[in-house]
């Protein structure tokens, strides 16, 4: 959420502040999940009692044992190994995707203009070459650098679609000049 809210004219904090709470969960994130996940193996300081259903005040089965309510767990070391280990298993995640993925891919996007409403409105095909050329420009100021369209390929047929009248993406994955 806060990585598309940085962008967004609402945005109160800056860019600069959601890009803090990104990198923040990214780091301490995984780690306590791991840590937390550990505590299925390590345990966890807490009571279960069937008794406790009939406290008018506080009807909960289980009590915490500590005034810390699960956070003593963060001092056992084997939490923080767990924890440690989920961190560097994202990494390395991420870095094979990047590795795999993105392989200096570019990405192009595919058109079919509306050739009638061009020709209603007596667009030449170098006018309307240069209008999708002025709106990628301007959207690739919106986004990230991975994200941008490098070119745009116009088609000249209509996309084949499925019975829903969706376009069967899984055609146009391998666009070759």
């Amino acid at each position: 959420v806060s990585y598309e809210f940085q962008s967004k004219p609402g945005n109160l904090f800056g860019r600069n502040t959601y890009r803090w709470f990104l990198f923040t969960n990214g780091l301490l994130g995984t780690f306590l999940v791991g840590a937390a996940l550990a505590t299925f193996f390590t345990g966890s300081d807490f009571t279960v009692n069937k008794e406790n259903m009939t406290d008018v005040i506080n009807p909960v089965i289980s009590r915490w044992g500590s005034e810390w309510h699960g956070l003593e767990a963060l001092a056992n070391p084997r939490n923080w190994l767990l924890g440690l280990t989920v961190f560097f298993l994202a990494r390395t995640q991420a870095c094979l995707f990047f590795i795999n993925r993105l392989q200096d891919e570019k990405l192009v996007a595919l058109i079919y203009p509306d050739y009638e409403e061009m020709f209603a409105n007596s667009l030449s095909q170098q006018e309307l070459s240069e209008a999708i050329e002025n709106n990628r420009v301007e959207l690739n100021k919106l986004l990230p650098a991975y994200s941008q369209i490098t070119r745009v390929k116009l088609r000249p047929e209509e996309f084949e679609k499925t019975a829903k009248k969706s376009i069967k993406r899984f055609l146009y994955q391998d666009v070759k000049d």
